[in-house]
């Protein structure tokens, strides 16, 4: 069973490289053919990811799509031009779920006054797969930046270490800044994650396991299920490379009952997945926190808590493998 990222088609080297100590090859969906981004293409080639294109859409149109968005964008942001700061201030006025989609975006780009265009009708999974390349864009922007910053601070910290009689107050504040990470699921994840949705409904290997490293992600799907029970929550799970061999056992037990939860009927068990990971000497330390949604395939789950009608014209058969839907949370510590 292998771990589906969600609700987002890009991820670091850092949350890739430790998902995989843990779980082996995750499965990372993209929006389309297009070219990957470089360090995924490299986590690919390495085993590391399992990447997907679940909807293929025609690539022409799509690469004229995406250009006029990219420019629409531009045009909004004026000389800033950066996705990234414009998926931070325009959250409320990104017309991907809009009806009116590709005019809207022909009519700010174009200029067009004339009334002679023809209707067109909405597309809402080419609007999602749209909407999830713009994402993808901000998400790597956002890292980038964030690690760059985080970089930057380490420097300071090195510095200040030696300079005499300043390093305790200021040192304090930079640990306080770098402990905070910026959380891409606070930027429209209800867009996300419907968007997400839309193009998982076309995986014919669906999972019963979904992790992520946004808190808001998997908070927004809590949330939306009141009957999800917590069954296991870890604040010191080895990830570190070095400690694969140690805790080889543990993960496969963890993996193993995790699949045996996905795949048969909730019964409120009692049993606890094994912490003995707790007691092994490791550099590199994560928490994990795993929720369980009883009575409810993943597909059925996702489509609800999005909004969305699930798909009805693919054979669901590995859906009908599993009875229950697994979230898992993972925080760097």
């Amino acid at each position: 069973m292998k771990p589906i990222f969600f609700p987002f088609t890009y991820i670091s080297r850092p949350v890739a490289e430790t998902l995989s100590n843990l779980f082996g090859k995750i499965v990372v969906y993209q929006p389309s053919q297009q070219k990957l981004p470089e360090t995924m293409e490299e986590l690919s080639q390495s085993g590391m990811l399992d990447i997907r294109v679940p909807v293929i859409k025609d690539k022409n149109i799509l690469n004229a799509m995406l250009k006029e968005c990219r420019a629409w964008i531009n045009l909004h942001q004026g000389n800033k031009g950066m996705v990234k700061e414009f998926f931070k201030t325009h959250k409320d006025t990104i017309p991907f779920f809009n009806d009116s989609l590709t005019p809207q975006i022909k009519a700010d780009i174009k200029k067009r006054s004339e009334g002679n265009q023809q209707e067109i009708k909405p597309d809402f999974l080419l609007s999602a797969i749209l909407f999830l390349h713009i994402a993808q864009e901000f998400d790597m922007q956002n890292w980038e930046i964030n690690n760059g910053l985080l970089m930057i601070e380490n420097m300071e910290k090195n510095l200040i270490e030696n300079l005499k009689g300043e390093s305790s107050v200021l040192l304090n504040n930079i640990e306080k800044r770098t402990s905070t990470t910026d959380d891409p699921g606070d930027y429209m994840i209800k867009d996300r994650i419907k968007a997400w949705s839309l193009i998982m409904q076309y995986d014919h290997d669906i999972s019963g396991l979904f992790i992520t490293n946004s808190k808001a992600a998997f908070n927004y799907f809590i949330n939306k299920t009141p009957k999800a029970k917590n069954i296991y929550k870890c604040n010191s799970i080895p990830a570190d490379k070095n400690c694969i061999q140690k805790t080889e056992k543990w993960r496969n037990n963890l993996v193993k009952h995790l699949e045996t939860l996905a795949e048969n009927p909730w019964q409120d068990s009692t049993d606890e997945i094994s912490k003995e990971s707790d007691i092994i000497e490791c550099n590199e330390k994560v928490s994990m926190t795993f929720s369980l949604v009883p009575g409810e395939t993943p597909y059925d789950f996702f489509s609800r808590c999005a909004g969305i009608k699930p798909h009805k014209d693919i054979e669901i058969t590995e859906d009908i493998r599993f009875k229950n839907t697994l979230l898992g949370l993972i925080e760097f510590n």
